[in-house]
């Protein structure tokens, strides 16, 4: 293999072990990635691709056998599947260190050796020391941001002069949160991610002389990781900043916010039945019964709150059936607002936008999201996703299924016999009538169009599913 050592120019910025892989200069990505991409070669861009650890405390591996046939998707076009894996890897802020450490795995020591002749060696330890001692103690940049202020006697607090925040939106302490979480107790979780966990609480309430009990969910980031803590922190002024301004029936709203302590909290509304992704595990297991009526007004009422992001010019960016939560009455709200992103345009079909770090899950990622591209219509695949789970009721990915990815288990035994949808339509969810499980399997596929640009807008799957819902002889309210 030829490196064409001399090829590569001085990078702008000093390349360091712990650099991001995002910020290496383009020409060394690229000549990895044409590398990995040569067909033949003995250790390839699948071998890469699953020696991908998930971050670098979790040396297990980030993406699995299944994740491969999406990388396909990305070769099968002609562009470069090693790529699209580093592109995606770089969200969770990779290190060149990191990328070192996987090709060195795989044997590919002149890799290693034209990524170490890159990075700059640390300075001698004196200088160092000099250097930590001219800068910032502060161990996270958002400490500074968010020191709490003392309030002026009669004055609202204001920790955000520079925005507005609705009234409604309120702020409180983290002793107060601590207080109904019985100091975030780990029986009163009712779930944890990556970056954050979710504890139930119960605000006291006045009301006419009497105190209303009110069920309150608190999410509890964590900012225990320095490589993530400035990413959680813009998730936490996304939520507060964007998301206190949209007032929808089918958005979560957000109730307050908590700046003050060790961790960021947001609080919002408790919704009584979950997510409609474990509300379809529930279905699978025999436990609740869904109904096709109860899955159209909520395949529809979700359409609505992501149709309402989008009219506020706004993409989501991580659509699927957990981020979508069911009140007592069924109705789903949209959530989970991290990754939201504000466009810069007035134009409704948004599709020139790039970034350079694709986030979301990847299961329910949009081909072109590998590439960085964000559009409205990223959110409108993702939740034709969820449109084939409101369908079918199966788990949008199965090991135990070939393949595992719903999508293209869907589409591979449609393409084998077209009247095998009979078959996936869920029948626990009861009669199917009047064809509305071909309408909701033809917008479905609609939404998950390869061509982003053909994908209807969420105006128009909102008016498809209003439709549906009309055409119904039988629906569950009546």
């Amino acid at each position: 293999m030829s490196w064409g050592w001399g090829s590569f120019q001085t990078p702008r910025k000093q390349v360091t072990a712990q650099t991001y892989i995002r910020n290496l200069p383009y020409s060394v990505l690229k000549s990895i990635a044409d590398d990995l991409d040569t067909a033949g070669t003995a250790t390839n861009w699948r071998d890469f691709v699953l020696k991908i650890p998930r971050g670098p405390n979790d040396p297990e591996p980030r993406y699995q056998l299944q994740d491969i046939r999406k990388f396909e998707m990305i070769a099968g076009r002609g562009d470069s599947p090693t790529t699209a894996a580093i592109d995606a890897w770089s969200t969770s802020n990779a290190t060149v260190q990191d990328l070192i450490n996987v090709l060195t795995s795989l044997g590919l020591i002149s890799m290693v050796n034209m990524l170490k002749s890159q990075v700059t060696m640390p300075p001698p330890y004196e200088e160092a020391v000099n250097r930590e001692q001219t800068q910032s103690t502060l161990p996270y940049p958002q400490q500074a941001q968010y020191r709490p202020v003392p309030t002026p006697v009669g004055q609202p607090y204001q920790p955000y002069p520079n925005h507005n925040i609705h009234q409604p939106v309120s702020p409180y302490s983290y002793s107060s949160l601590k207080m109904l979480t019985s100091d975030f107790n780990d029986s009163l979780k009712l779930g944890e991610g990556a970056f954050g966990s979710v504890f139930q609480g119960h605000l006291t309430q006045p009301k006419d002389g009497d105190s209303l009990e009110r069920k309150i969910a608190i999410k509890r980031l964590k900012l225990d990781t320095p490589e993530f803590a400035t990413a959680i922190t813009e998730q936490f002024k996304k939520e507060v900043h964007v998301i206190s301004e949209l007032q929808h029936e089918n958005i979560l709203p957000l109730m307050g916010y908590s700046c003050d302590g060790p961790e960021l909290c947001l609080v919002y509304d408790y919704m009584f039945n979950g997510s409609l992704s474990s509300s379809l595990e529930s279905c699978r297991l025999g436990k609740v019964v869904l109904l096709v009526g109860q899955r159209l007004e909520i395949a529809k009422g979700s359409s609505n709150g992501i149709s309402y992001l989008h009219e506020q010019k706004l993409i989501h960016r991580d659509i699927k059936s957990s981020n979508i939560l069911l009140d007592s009455n069924m109705k789903p709200r949209i959530s989970d607002f991290g990754l939201i992103r504000s466009t810069s345009t007035k134009t409704v079909d948004l599709t020139s936008t790039k970034t350079t770090n694709p986030i979301g899950t990847m299961v329910y990622m949009s081909p072109e999201a590998f590439k960085g591209v964000v559009s409205y219509s990223m959110d409108v695949y993702s939740f034709g996703v969820v449109l084939l789970e409101l369908l079918t009721g199966l788990p949008v990915l199965d090991e135990n299924r070939d393949p595992s990815h719903l999508p293209m288990f869907i589409e591979e035994s449609m393409e084998e016999d077209e009247t095998s949808l009979s078959m996936f339509a869920d029948t626990r969810a009861g009669p199917w009538s009047n064809g509305v499980d071909d309408s909701i399997y033809e917008l479905s596929s609609q939404c998950l169009d390869f061509r982003y640009k053909r994908r209807p807008t969420m105006h128009k799957v909102l008016s498809e599913l209003s439709a549906m819902l009309s055409m119904m002889c039988v629906c569950f309210h009546c």
